[in-house]
């Protein structure tokens, strides 16, 4: 489980060096001269709330239109990117936290396997 939980921490870790300024997201914006959306503006709420129905494709021809927002548009589009990489962070957070705290209620596979091991010992002796 270490190992695994490792793995999982990994596409976490880098999303969180991006954004917290190994990669500044936002440096595009600033060397543009153009403006970083703040997080309740309604631009940026309009993505948040946007959902993924799983049962349509997900593969779209005017996949630019999906947000409403135009790929030619380089201050909506970053600022789309940006939304959408903080919405990953969180929700990778979200998830590990879900990972570990099954781990330390549950234990790991080692761990329960010898569990097992024990009870069926003491059912054939």
């Amino acid at each position: 489980m270490p190992a695994r939980l490792k793995l999982l921490r990994e596409p976490c870790t880098n999303s969180t060096e991006k954004a917290s300024g190994k990669i500044r997201r936002e440096d595009f914006l600033w060397q543009k001269g153009l403006a970083l959306w703040k997080k309740d503006d309604l631009r940026v709420l309009a993505i948040r709330q946007r959902r993924i129905d799983p049962n349509k494709s997900h593969v779209a021809h005017k996949s630019d239109k999906a947000y409403d927002i135009s790929f030619d548009d380089p201050e909506a589009f970053a600022n789309l990117l940006i939304t959408l990489c903080t919405i990953e962070g969180y929700l990778l957070d979200q998830f590990l936290k879900g990972v570990e705290n099954r781990f330390v209620q549950g234990g790991g596979f080692r761990e329960n396997l010898f569990r097992k091991r024990l009870e069926y010992r003491k059912k054939v002796t």
